[in-house]
C-alpha cells in the first residue's frame, strides 16, 4: 500500500489486484479500478490489461468498449501477450473496433511470436480460413502444433482432424487418434465422442468396446448430449456379449429425454417388438409421436400405420392419413402409396382419384414397386385416368423389373394378348416364368399352359404337369381343375 501511495507503477497495480479479488483487503471494484488507472498512465502494461478488462467486464465502470480498445493497444504495443491476443478477437469480431482480419491476424502473429497458445490456436485458424493472412494449410498446422505442445485443447482436435482429412499433413489415423486422446484426456467431449469412435469400429487404434463406452460416458457427463445416441447405438450394435438391448434402451431412453428424434423412433421400435423391454404397443405409439412430430419421417410412416390399424392408440383412418401425408412429403415412397390408397378407396379422407394417381405417381417415379403396378391397373382400367394400354404395360414393365411377381404375372398375359404391347409368346412365356419363380400361383397356371400347348416354349407334358401341380398346392381353383382332367384323360 505504502509503494502504491508512493507512486510505484507495479505497487499501484497489485494494489488494484487486491481489491479486485480480495486479497488482504476487501472487495471494493472501484478501488480496483483507480489503482490501474494510476498505473496505467504511468504505462504498466498489466494495468493497462485489466483497465481494459475492467471496462469490457463492467468491473467498477460502466462497459465502454472504445475504452476497451485503447487500453489494450496501449498494454499490445509494450508486449503484452494477452492484450494482443484479445485485440485480435476484437477486430476478428468488430467489438469496439470495426471489423478488420488482417488486423486481427497482426496482433495474434504477435502474441503467438511470444508463445501464446491461444493466439497459436487462433492464427492457425485464420490461415485455415484464409482470413487476414493467405490460406496455407502448413501454415495452420505449423501454429496448432505450437499451441498443442502447450496442451491446447481446440488446437490438438484440429491437428487430429488435420491428420485424419489430410489437410496440410499426410493423413495419419494414429496421429489423428494420439491428438484426440491428449484432447479427450482434457475433458474435451467433442474429441472424447471422437476416440469413442475410433474404438469402436477399430480405426488407427485396435477396436476395444470397453474404451469406446469410457470416452462416450466421459463425453455424456461433460455435457456432450449426443453421446447418449452413440452408447445407445453401442449396445444396441454390439458383437456378441457387447450386446446388451437394456443399456441400449436405458440410453435412448436419456437421449430421448432431451428430444433426439432418432432415439424416440428407436425406443418406439424397441417397445413394438419387445426388444430389450417389455413388448408395449401403447408406449411405442407414444415414442412414435414425439419423433413424428418433430418431422421423423419413418416415426410418422409407422405412426399413420398405428392409426390405420388401432395399434397402441384408437383406429383413425383420419390420422393415419395426416401422417402418411406428412411422410409423403418428405419423399417417402411407402408412405405416398399408402396415401395413394386411402384417397382411392375414400378411408379417413374423401374418396379423390385425382389425388390417388398424384401420390401412386410420386412413389412410382422413385421406383416403388407396388405404385408402378397400381397404376398399370389404373390405365389399363381408366381409374382416375383415361385408360391407356400403353402406359399400362409401360408401369407393368417397371415394377416386374423390380421382381414385382403379379406385374410379371400381368405382363406377360399383356405379351401373350397383345394388350399395349405386340403379341409375343416367347416373352409371355419368359414373364410368366419369372413371377412363377417365386410361387406365383396364377403364373405357374399360365406357364403349365404354355408347356401344354407348346406357345412360346417347346411342348413339355411333363413341365406342364409340374406347373399344374405348383399352382394347384396354392390353391389356384383353374389349375386344380385342369390337373384333375389330365389325371382323368391318363387314367383312360
Amino acid at each position: 500500500v505504502k509503494a502504491a501511495l508512493s507512486g510505484l507503477a507495479e505497487a499501484q497495480n497489485s494494489l488494484g489486484q487486491a481489491y479486485h479479488n480480495g486479497h488482504g483487503v476487501d472487495i471494493v471494484q472501484v478501488q480496483a479500478v483507480k489503482y490501474w488507472h494510476l498505473a496505467a498512465k504511468k504505462g504498466n502494461a498489466q494495468a493497462q490489461f485489466n483497465l481494459g478488462l475492467a471496462y469490457l467486464e463492467e468491473i467498477g465502470v460502466k462497459q465502454d468498449l472504445a475504452k476497451v480498445v485503447k487500453y489494450w493497444k496501449l498494454a499490445a504495443d509494450q508486449g503484452h501477450a494477452e492484450a494482443q491476443n484479445r485485440l485480435g478477437l476484437a477486430f476478428e469480431a468488430g467489438h469496439g473496433v470495426e471489423q478488420d482480419l488482417h488486423e486481427a491476424a497482426k496482433f495474434w502473429k504477435l502474441a503467438a511470436d511470444q508463445g501464446h497458445a491461444e493466439a497459436q490456436y487462433r492464427l492457425g485458424l485464420a490461415f485455415e480460413a484464409g482470413h487476414g493472412v493467405e490460406l496455407d494449410l502448413h501454415e495452420a498446422v505449423k501454429f496448432w502444433k505450437l499451441a498443442s505442445d502447450q496442451g491446447h485443447g481446440e488446437a490438438q482436435q484440429k491437428l487430429a482432424f488435420a491428420y485424419l482429412n489430410g489437410d496440410g499433413l499426410k493423413i495419419d489415423w494414429n496421429q489423428a487418434v494420439n491428438y484426440f486422446r491428449l484432447a479427450a484426456d482434457q475433458g474435451h467431449p467433442e474429441a472424447q465422442y471422437n476416440v469413442a469412435f475410433f474404438y469402436l469400429n477399430g480405426y488407427g487404434v485396435e477396436k476395444d468396446f470397453d474404451q469406446a463406452i469410457k470416452y462416450l460416458r466421459l463425453a455424456a457427463d461433460n455435457g456432450l448430449t449426443e453421446s447418449y445416441f452413440a452408447l445407445g447405438q453401442a449396445y444396441l450394435n454390439g458383437e456378441g456379449d457387447e450386446q446388451d438391448p437394456a443399456q441400449a434402451v436405458k440410453y435412448f431412453h436419456l437421449a430421448a429425454d432431451l428430444e433426439d428424434d432418432e432415439a424416440q423412433y428407436i425406443l418406439a421400435q424397441a417397445y413394438r417388438k419387445g426388444h430389450g423391454v417389455e413388448q408395449d404397443l401403447r408406449k411405442a405409439a407414444d415414442f412414435l409421436k414425439l419423433a413424428a412430430d418433430q418431422g421423423h419421417d419413418e416415426a410418422q410412416f409407422y405412426l399413420a400405420q398405428a392409426y390405420f390399424k388401432g395399434e397402441g392408440v384408437e383406429k383413425d383412418p383420419a390420422q393415419a392419413v395426416k401422417y402418411f401425408g406428412l411422410a409423403a412429403d418428405q419423399g417417402d415412397p411407402e408412405a405416398q402409396h399408402n396415401l395413394a390408397l386411402l384417397y382411392l378407396n375414400g378411408e379417413g379422407v374423401k374418396k379423390d382419384l385425382e389425388q390417388a394417381i398424384k401420390y401412386f405417381k410420386w412413389a412410382a417415379d422413385q421406383a416403388f414397386p407396388e405404385s408402378q403396378f397400381a397404376l398399370s391397373q389404373c390405365y389399363r382400367y381408366g381409374k382416375g385416368v383415361n385408360k391407356n394400354l400403353n402406359q399400362a404395360a409401360k408401369y407393368l414393365f417397371l415394377a416386374a423389373e423390380k421382381g414385382h411377381a403379379e406385374a410379371q404375372n400381368r405382363l406377360g398375359q399383356a405379351f401373350r394378348d397383345g394388350l399395349g404391347v405386340r403379341k409375343n409368346l416367347t416373352i409371355a412365356a419368359c414373364f410368366f416364368s419369372m413371377a412363377a419363380g417365386q410361387g406365383h400361383g396364377e403364373a405357374q397356371f399360365h406357364l403349365a399352359l404354355a408347356f401344354q400347348s407348346g406357345q412360346g416354349v417347346k411342348e413339355n407334358l411333363d413341365q406342364a404337369i409340374q406347373y399344374f401341380e405348383s399352382s394347384a398346392k396354392q390353391g389356384f381353383e383353374p389349375a386344380v381343375k385342369k390337373l384333375s382332367q389330365l389325371k382323368a384323360k391318363t387314367r383312360k
